[in-house]
């Protein structure tokens, strides 16, 4: 999921580190797409949230008050994430975790800044913690890092010579996109073609038809999840046979769903899930295996029942990430 791995640890060491206040409560807010089309994750976050306050509260509480969960549903739009922040602030919140997308996070970064009210987020737009807030704590890779290690994949591991991208109109989409294409070309690697969809649109016969006649070995899709399984699923029907390899919004489970079969096969560049890191914590110096272990600690109480497809990260040379259903 892109709602990172590492979301309910940040959280935690968030809380706990929020100064007391002269109040009652603890107020977090949650801003995250409770409905529309990333409803999925929105609603993960807003369950992980509230159970982590659960479990805190249960303990005592932060230095001696309970946490209030307060949540707002941004919808996944740029218009309701400014009035989520705005409504939030109003409410009297300390800080807020969201919201799911970059364009979100970013619509009501200034407004929580004005408020000095802390927000993380996972998105991955660099633009995210390029406008100076101290307020904002970005708790995900971005997508210039992100870029590097896929580029690198593609052209170094993989040895694709024909390769596609493609993306929405997101911040988040566009700028990966973008910072892929550049880190591709960086690495001696050839882009055939650049692409872009209009999110939920559904039926990408069009694009995928002008794809096949580019003959690519690889196609790499920037966006989100809700696109990437419908646009693999196309892709196969297509019988067009690059690689598909979908960026960190694509690891969710109804890529999966909404790919059926054609999911088999796909790879999907993410962080590690906390299994990982605690399997290969040993390679890690020494002074940070404690931090890991602890993060990853957290989330794995959480993690099993949030999810119901599983990735496996196949070690050696080239780290493939790739979806297994039923696993």
């Amino acid at each position: 999921m892109k709602f990172g791995k590492m979301m309910l640890a940040l959280a935690a060491t968030t809380l706990l580190a929020v100064p007391a206040f002269a109040a009652d409560t603890l107020k977090v807010g949650v801003q995250a797409p409770i409905t529309g089309s990333y409803a999925n994750e929105g609603q993960g976050i807003q369950n992980s949230v509230e159970l982590l306050a659960e479990q805190i509260n249960a303990k005592g509480g932060v230095m001696g008050r309970k946490i209030e969960v307060i949540p707002c549903d941004d919808q996944g739009t740029a218009m309701a994430a400014a009035i989520c922040a705005k409504d939030l602030v109003n409410q009297g919140v300390s800080m807020v975790i969201g919201s799911y997308t970059s364009t979100c996070a970013e619509a009501a970064q200034k407004t929580y800044f004005k408020a000095g009210v802390l927000q993380t987020s996972d998105g991955t737009a660099d633009s995210l913690t390029e406008h100076g807030y101290w307020t904002f704590l970005r708790n995900s890779f971005p997508n210039s890092a992100e870029a590097k290690f896929a580029a690198n994949y593609m052209v170094n591991v993989k040895k694709y010579k024909r390769i596609v991208v493609i993306s929405d109109f997101s911040s988040y989409a566009t700028g990966l996109a973008d910072a892929t294409i550049t880190a591709i070309k960086k690495a001696g690697g050839n882009v055939v073609s650049y692409g872009k969809i209009k999110a939920n649109s559904q039926n990408f016969t069009p694009l995928l038809t002008n794809i096949k006649s580019k003959n690519p070995d690889a196609i790499f899709f920037a966006g989100y999840y809700t696109d990437g399984g419908q646009l693999r699923a196309q892709q196969v029907a297509l019988d067009i046979k690059a690689d598909f390899i979908g960026g960190d919004a694509n690891a969710n489970p109804d890529f999966a769903k909404l790919a059926g079969s054609a999911a088999e096969g796909a790879y999907v560049i993410n962080v590690p899930t906390p299994e990982m890191l605690l399997r290969h914590c040993q390679a890690i110096p020494g002074r940070l295996q404690g931090q890991i272990r602890n993060l990853a600690a957290i989330d794995l109480d959480n993690h099993e029942r949030r999810r119901d497809a599983r990735y496996y990260l196949r070690h050696g040379a080239d780290q493939e990430l790739r979806y297994q259903e039923g696993r």
